[in-house]
């Protein structure tokens, strides 16, 4: 089974807790200083890189979860044929 950092989550959840940080400072904007518009770059760059890894994490999971049900349907299918082999008692 692959580790959660084969998924890339280690690397989602940095871009999370930028998001944090950024998205307070933006939040008290009015209140803060020349970093404010900085803030708001990196709060959408950090929703960009977010989305990005999401969409990768998706496209492993779905295609390992083709793979594992290709792999199932296999076995089925070869104890089908051994069952109407009679190989295997019913």
């Amino acid at each position: 089974m692959p580790h959660r950092s084969e998924y890339g989550m280690d690397e989602i959840q940095g871009h999370v807790k930028v998001l944090g940080v950024a998205l307070s400072v933006w939040r008290d904007r009015a209140t803060q200083g020349i970093g404010t518009r900085r803030a708001a770059t990196d709060a959408v760059e950090s929703v960009d890189a977010l989305l990005r890894g999401l969409h990768e994490m998706r496209a492993r999971l779905v295609s390992e979860v083709r793979s594992y049900d290709d792999a199932t349907d296999q076995r089925v299918d070869a104890l089908l044929a051994r069952l109407k082999a009679g190989e295997v008692a019913r």
